[in-house]
């Protein structure tokens, strides 16, 4: 079961897994959404998204390692999808390329790599991230349009 979050306690540790840095999270947390999955009572998916003027971007999408590879992250797209199907703004997500997995859910579901930032999670983070045993360096911006 897909729902908005409203007045449940914020699921930290799924959002830890996507952005590791507690204090970015927090400081995006307060003007976004959160769309929780719920499986047998628990929180074991979470997708945070922020509606702006001219763009609405997904800034944190994670699923509990023990409920992974079962079409949770996909299913919370889905519903993203379908929340922002009539809405003039353009959808976009930041990630980086390492694994390859969520990048090829993003494209997948429509999203285009746009850009590519150098260097940014070793700029911007105060540790290195780590996936898959390679540090995390270049984030990818991809966009589409949010009715499709």
């Amino acid at each position: 079961m897909i729902k908005l979050k409203t007045t449940e306690a914020i699921p930290w540790e799924l959002l830890l897994l996507a952005d590791p840095e507690r204090k970015k999270v927090a400081a995006y947390l307060p003007t976004s959404q959160l769309l929780l999955f719920e499986k047998s009572g628990q929180t074991v998916g979470v997708l945070v998204y922020q509606e702006r003027e001219t763009e609405i971007e997904l800034m944190n999408l994670a699923v509990a390692p023990a409920f992974q590879r079962q079409g949770i992250a996909s299913q919370l797209i889905d519903h993203f999808l379908q929340l922002c199907r009539n809405c003039s703004q353009t959808l976009v997500v930041k990630t980086g390329e390492i694994p390859p997995g969520p990048l090829a859910l993003y494209q997948q579901k429509g999203f285009v790599v746009c850009e590519r930032v150098k260097n940014y999670f070793v700029e911007q983070y105060t540790e290195p991230i780590m996936e898959d045993g390679q540090r995390l360096r270049d984030q990818l911006i991809l966009k589409r349009a949010a009715s499709k």
